[in-house]
């Protein structure tokens, strides 16, 4: 059983001073979590495709995928008819 996923990356970028605290978060809470690959961008080292002259940082990570939600949908379906429970919020 598993998920078909695509590792895609993930770029999150600030535009204004007042995200930058939840950046931060975003970025403690990556590190916490063990996400490989995690650095911190100024604003001049995010890709020109993903620069406007409002981005002043982001955080970055080419570990991220992605998936669709039909295919979890149907690995819970999965889960589920095999006896099993999804948890949520849980590590």
């Amino acid at each position: 059983m598993g998920i078909p996923f695509e590792r895609c990356g993930k770029l999150v970028v600030a535009t204004r001073g007042e995200h930058l605290a939840a950046l931060d978060e975003l970025e403690a809470r990556g590190h916490a979590n063990g996400l490989e690959g995690l650095r911190r961008l100024a604003g001049d080292q995010i890709p020109e495709s993903s620069r406007t002259p409002a981005v002043s940082a982001g955080c970055s990570s080419r570990r991220p995928g992605s998936s669709t939600t039909a295919r979890v949908c149907r690995l819970r379906q999965e889960v589920e008819t095999l006896g099993g429970e999804i948890l949520l919020g849980a590590r």
